[in-house]
């Protein structure tokens, strides 16, 4: 079982994102200038997704560097919610196969969320999962959504009205809280270099209550 937290981050921490086009390499180290470094990769059709990431572990900068043992895996893709009070660790796959039965299967993870009182049940690519495992021993699964939706749990703690926006690509969601109260949703979406210039709203609750003041908050 995975639960989610807050603990500081160490020098040279690695994690591995996991795209459906490839996977990148971050890594945090507080005490440089810069203390983001990244390393992208794309999956090509002329070798596999095994021996893309094999090269990719053995030539790349950042993991020689780290000196955590610690490596997380941050998931995209499908996920899915379920209450805490109806989770069962053991029926984790058969909940994630009755809701994704036409999708490509993988080995099933789970995160508990204790604030929200559910758990994240989602899937990596076995081959994926093998390789990482192979390298990494006692690599930790997170999918982006448990992030995503802890951040924002511990930004609706404070007391006051925010701004939330989630970019995904070309596409974006926007919504602001008071409270639990939902004042403005917004989906947009861009045509061009992941630009967000079309606006769909289809929600609005209160319009007078405007997103002119207070704090807006970019996750990605």
């Amino acid at each position: 079982m995975q639960e989610t937290g807050n603990n500081q981050s160490q020098t040279y921490n690695l994690s591995i994102r996991l795209h459906a086009d490839g996977f990148s390499f971050y890594s945090y180290n507080p005490t440089r200038t810069e203390p983001v470094a990244i390393e992208d990769y794309i999956y090509h059709e002329e070798e596999s997704v095994a021996e893309t990431l094999k090269k990719a572990i053995a030539q790349s900068a950042i993991v020689r560097k780290r000196n955590n043992p610690v490596v997380y895996g941050l998931v995209t893709g499908l996920s899915m919610q379920v209450p805490l009070e109806c989770f069962r660790k053991e029926e984790a796959h058969a909940l994630y196969r009755l809701t994704y039965a036409q999708e490509k299967t993988g080995k099933t993870y789970y995160n508990i969320l204790p604030h929200l009182e559910i758990a994240q049940i989602f899937t990596v690519d076995h081959e994926v999962e093998r390789i990482l495992n192979q390298h990494f021993p006692g690599i930790r699964f997170y999918h982006s959504h448990t992030m995503i939706l802890e951040k924002l749990w511990l930004l609706a703690q404070q007391d006051k009205r925010q701004l939330y926006a989630y970019f995904d690509e070309k596409r974006s969601f926007r919504i602001r809280l008071s409270g639990t109260t939902i004042m403005l949703c917004q989906y947009l979406s861009g045509r061009r270099g992941g630009q967000c210039g079309i606006l769909h709203p289809f929600r609005m609750e209160r319009p007078e209550n405007g997103c002119t003041s207070g704090g807006m908050h970019t996750i990605g």
